[in-house]
This record gives C-alpha cells, structure tokens and sequence, in this order.
C-alpha cells in the first residue's frame, strides 16, 4: 500500500468524529452576552470571548491568562455569529477563533494546550444556603442555580457527568454523608456514572465569602480540594480552574511554533485489523496536542508504521496517546496496541 501522507489543522480537527465520551468540540468557541450586533460592540466583546478559549485550551486560571487576550484578539478571530438564546431572548455572540493560532499564542508564552480528549468527571457538590443543605443535580430539587454552575465547568472545557438525584442516589448518597465527605458512600454512588473522575465537595459560607473544599480522585490519584471567594459563583469557578488545572498539568502540552527535530518519531500500532480502525487510528493521533502531522509508512499485516512529526516532547505526545482508553501498551519498544471500542 502506497504512503498517505495526512495533515490535518487544527481547525478542523474538532469537526472529526472520534468515539469518545469526554471528547470536547467547542475548545476554539466561545459565547458572550452582547446588547447589539454593532461592530464596535462586537470588537469590545472579542476580548473576553478569546480569554474564555484560551482558558479552555489551556485548563489554566483565567487570572493567568488575561494579559494575553488584549487589543489583538481580534486577529484570532476566525467566524462570529449572533444567536438569541432560547430561554430569554438574550443576544450572544458566537466567537470561533483559528486553533493553529491560539495554540502558537499560548506556545510563545510557554502555556499548556490541553487536548480535546478530556476525562468526564461525576460531580458531586452539596451547597449550603440559610441553614440548608442540597446536593446539585440534574433534578435540583429547589437548588435554582444548577445550569448555571454547570456552565461554569461548560466554559472550563472539563466534561461534567451530574447526579440525576433520583430515589437511587438519594438512597446511596444522603446531602449529610455527602457533605460529611465520606469517601466510600460517594464512590459506591458513582459507581452507576462509569467515570475514572471523581470531585465530592461542600460549597458553604465561609467568613465573609465562601468556601469549597473536598478532593478529587482519578484512578490512583487523590487531589485535595479547598478554594474561597467572595461568592457562591466565584468559588464554583475556583474550583473549575482547580479540576482543569490538575488535568492540563497531567495531559497538557506545551508546545513549539515548530517542529522539535526533523526526524519523524517512529510508533508501530498493532492489531489494527479493519479499514474501521485504520481511519480511527489517525484520527485519533492527528488529534493529539504536540502531533504537527502523521505519516503512514507501510502496512504490515495488522500493524502500522507510522512517523509522527512533533511540536513537543514524545513523553508529553505519548502520554496523551495513552490516554485514550482504545489504545494499549505493547512489549515491544515505541509499538502500542489497537484495542478499540
């Protein structure tokens, strides 16, 4: 079989249909809330909706991002469109910006790119509010901010999974065990959302702000969770920057504007045995954050040769290659196994 020869943008990248749950689509998007479709409103507007994008890729705190979404923004603006959202008429603008070139930005000053390939987290939060406690769900039970707060983890690119807070959870995770943290009562009720994330945290006044704190678990890992602000919002945000923060540290890649070598990293995918597999396969690795394009070098029965040219580390790419729960160590050196779905 003749060598294909495949380069993908970036920009197109998140139109490609890739069979996973936590696969996020909208990384380059962004909405703001605007009081008309003037051009000088739409340019006052671009900043802030480059700020949300680049938080969103990176997994990194917007307070550390913000002087990098200054008059320029507009320059990465790729497409813009106005919608009016359905539930009160509110005029937004849809901001697409051009992924090669946000990633070029945060490379220059050394930040992160997180992947689209997210882990999908169970959240498990209960709110305290004038003496009374609830668990936030998709039935909230009378806590009215739910879709807000659930935006907040939307706009942080971090793919939630909520308790649907029917008899069954109600029954495995009373408000009082949840907000007592105990880890075995809120591990048994996430059993049935089938994630490798975990986030259990009380959100209750604290001083004269608020505070959240309890911990994250994915696989072998347990983060600690404790975050304040000076209100309910500000605090779910903290904790948003929280999650995303420990994934962009764990899959994040800084990248370079160029190529890191010019050899290509040779990798042997094995038991790629459909012409199924074969698509999904360089879909899968075009996709990942640090792959500047992929050759197809032979194909050798169920395996495929393939030379990757890198804008990062191969321990980084790697990682993130490992990542994706259809592929699988091998024996062999710089070999991985096609596992599939």
């Amino acid at each position: 079989m003749r060598s294909v020869f495949l380069r993908l943008m970036y920009c197109l990248l998140f139109t490609t249909p890739v069979v996973s749950a936590g696969v996020v689509t909208d990384l380059y998007q962004a909405s703001i809330e605007v009081s008309d479709r003037t051009p000088a409103t739409r340019q006052a507007a671009v900043p802030a909706a480059l700020l949300q994008v680049l938080t969103k890729v990176s997994g990194r705190p917007t307070a550390e991002l913000s002087g990098l979404a200054g008059k320029s923004a507009s320059q990465y603006l790729a497409s813009f469109r106005y919608i009016s959202r359905p539930n009160d008429g509110v005029l937004i603008l849809q901001a697409m910006f051009a992924a090669g070139q946000v990633n070029d930005l945060l490379a220059r000053h050394g930040l992160p790119v997180w992947g689209s390939n997210r882990p999908d987290v169970t959240f498990w939060l209960g709110v305290s509010r004038s003496g009374r406690r609830a668990v936030i769900g998709a039935d909230d039970d009378g806590v009215d901010q739910y879709e807000a707060l659930r935006q907040t983890f939307v706009q942080h690119g971090i793919p939630s999974v909520w308790p649907m807070l029917d008899l069954e959870d109600r029954l495995a995770l009373p408000a009082e065990r949840l907000f007592g943290l105990f880890r075995d009562d809120i591990r048994a009720a996430s059993v049935r959302y089938d994630t490798d994330t975990v986030v259990a945290a009380r959100i209750m006044p604290f001083a004269d702000g608020w505070r959240a704190d309890g911990y994250l678990e994915y696989r072998h890992d347990s983060l600690p969770l404790d975050v304040q602000g000076t209100s309910e919002q500000a605090v779910v945000t903290a904790l948003a920057e929280a999650v995303g923060g420990y994934f962009s540290g764990r899959y994040g890649v800084v990248t370079s504007t160029t190529s890191m070598s010019s050899e290509q990293q040779a990798l042997t995918i094995q038991h790629v045995t459909r012409y199924d597999d074969y698509q999904s396969v360089l879909r899968l690795l075009a996709s990942v954050s640090g792959v500047e394009h992929v050759d197809v070098l032979a194909v050798r029965g169920d395996s495929l040769d393939l030379g990757l040219t890198l804008n990062a580390s191969w321990p980084q790419v790697l990682t993130n290659i490992r990542f994706d729960g259809r592929i699988g160590d091998s024996d062999l050196p710089d070999t991985l196994r096609w596992k599939g779905r």
